[in-house]
């Protein structure tokens, strides 16, 4: 095998959001989210990643006498990707989400989602590839406190069943991840909006239903993978500003293949329109 080497990336991320009032008495609206990402390495250009990913659909009140705040929201969604310069794995599917509050700082949001994949990796046996073309359905369950004028703890709980073209390639995983978002006073009172420092962490837990032969005939994949860290935000306009995150993960795996421990560090400029 090829010896080890240290490699750098550059890294783009872009979000749109748009939301379009559909002129009704209760709020109702179009919400339209888009997502780019995109990743260059320095030596091996083999694994350069992009990635673009769009959901839309209808906000509409439930019960707006009764229940205010409370709405539904059904849509579609889908993503395409590339893995050095080919394709690699796109989806489609759709889903739909609550948002039920509970008073003034206290708002949950169940849901659930489906999407097909379609994973394009012609360079390997099909036995060999992790992820296959099949389905994924995600159900999960949000929820967002608000503690005080400057502290937002917020939360989610998923389960991931995925079935690929075969039981090596299925599995299921649960997870849960949190996020304490803080805001304060930036240094300059001319800058006029607050700053953000966001400790979080999170852990999933994912089985495989059936040993890959190719890596190993009897043991199956279990994977528990924790990540912890902060991120933080600071506008100095109301356009640009900087941001970035710090994280430490580890995966624990049954099969020494997986077992990894990462550290990355993330800073940039950010442009807001």
């Amino acid at each position: 095998p090829a010896p080890n080497k240290s490699d750098l990336n550059s890294f783009q991320l872009a979000e749109i959001g748009h939301d379009y009032d559909l002129g009704t008495p209760h709020g109702d609206k179009l919400e339209t989210r888009v997502a780019g990402y995109a990743t260059q390495q320095f030596r091996r250009d083999e694994f350069n990643l992009g990635l673009i990913s769009f959901s839309f659909g209808p906000r509409l009140a439930i019960a707006p006498e009764s229940w205010q705040g409370a709405t539904i929201k059904p849509y579609v969604t889908g993503l395409a990707s590339t893995l050095g310069s080919s394709n690699y794995v796109s989806a489609v599917g759709g889903g739909v989400s609550l948002r039920l509050p509970f008073g003034q700082t206290v708002s949950i949001e169940p849901g659930i989602e489906w999407r097909r994949l379609d994973v394009r990796d012609r360079s390997l046996a099909p036995t060999i590839v992790l992820l296959s073309s099949g389905d994924v359905v995600t159900p999960s369950l949000a929820g967002i406190v608000k503690l005080n004028d400057f502290a937002t703890l917020e939360m989610r709980a998923r389960y991931v069943r995925a079935r690929g073209a075969t039981p090596a390639q299925s599995f299921h995983q649960t997870g849960a991840d949190a996020m304490l978002r803080l805001e304060f006073d930036p240094p300059f009172m001319s800058i006029g909006r607050k700053w953000t420092i966001a400790p979080f962490g999170g852990v999933s837990q994912t089985s495989f239903d059936a040993p890959n032969p190719i890596l190993d005939p009897v043991l199956r994949r279990r994977d528990q993978t924790w990540r912890t860290g902060v991120a933080f935000e600071a506008p100095v306009t109301p356009m640009f500003g900087f941001a970035g995150f710090v994280e430490y993960a580890r995966n624990a795996s049954s099969l020494p293949n997986f077992r990894t421990s990462n550290l990355s560090v993330m800073f940039g400029p950010t442009v807001r329109f």
